[in-house]
């Protein structure tokens, strides 16, 4: 992931340090496809279980007027060691907090969503392969997740010493829920067909994680999570 972060990065500096083509065509009527690379972080609720993690995406988007476009998009994403893991329970029988070192927990991410993008090239003209446009999105969609925890300690024993053999089920929680989303960014064209693209958005999720209460961790919903990231666009005319 890092490596695809630093190779996205250096695009970037690249086109910055590029000079805009002359006399660039309007992109209106365009299809193009897009691919990007984004740090994605829980917010609110979801923080208290995840604090990070990588997302893929690819979009198909075509420029349906002089400053809008479409896009449809997939992505894939994962949060991996769930603050679970480190979080003891206080056992009922000798009051002592406890760890469980064998628990595990992650959530993945698959999701498709429609945007629609609204650019604000300079005054007066249309959205061209040349300079550099910002935009607003907004986007509507569906996530389906898979959160999965394994290895905790069954707090119930009523018996000392507590057996840490002695394990709840795994549980996985897989769901499919509605999102929104919204935020901007700008392109930085390096040619009449292909951009940079730069975006942060902030997602609103309607899924829901259950409750852990031994562990202090209350039942989430919805789910909010910022994205921040690196794409390249390619348009074909």
């Amino acid at each position: 992931m890092r490596r695809i972060f630093n190779v996205l990065l250096v695009l970037c500096l690249g086109a910055l340090l590029a000079s805009p083509p002359a006399g660039a065509a309007s992109l209106e009527g365009a299809w193009g496809l897009g691919l990007s690379a984004d740090l994605n972080a829980p917010v609110l609720g979801l923080r208290n279980w995840y604090s990070q993690g990588p997302k893929l995406g690819i979009a198909l988007h075509r420029v349906t007027g002089s400053k809008r476009s479409i896009e449809l998009e997939y992505h894939y994403s994962k949060f991996t060691g769930g603050a679970i893991e480190k979080t003891a329970f206080t056992w009922g029988v000798d009051g002592n907090q406890h760890l469980s070192p064998k628990a595990k927990a992650d959530m993945t991410f698959n999701g498709v969503a429609m945007n629609f993008v609204f650019h604000f090239p300079r005054s007066g003209q249309e959205l061209s392969g040349e300079g550099s446009v910002p935009y607003f999105v907004f986007g509507a969609g569906f996530y389906d997740y898979r959160h999965k925890v394994s290895g905790l300690i069954y707090p119930g024993q009523k018996v000392k010493p507590l057996d840490k053999n002695k394990e709840l089920n795994p549980i996985e929680d897989t769901r499919t829920a509605a999102s929104l989303s919204v935020g901007g960014g700008v392109q930085i064209f390096v040619s009449e067909k292909a951009a940079i693209d730069l975006r942060g958005r902030y997602n609103f999720i309607f899924g829901q994680l259950r409750p852990f209460r031994d562990w202090g961790l209350k039942s989430t919903f919805p789910f909010s999570i910022i994205d921040i990231g690196v794409g390249l666009k390619f348009y074909i005319m």
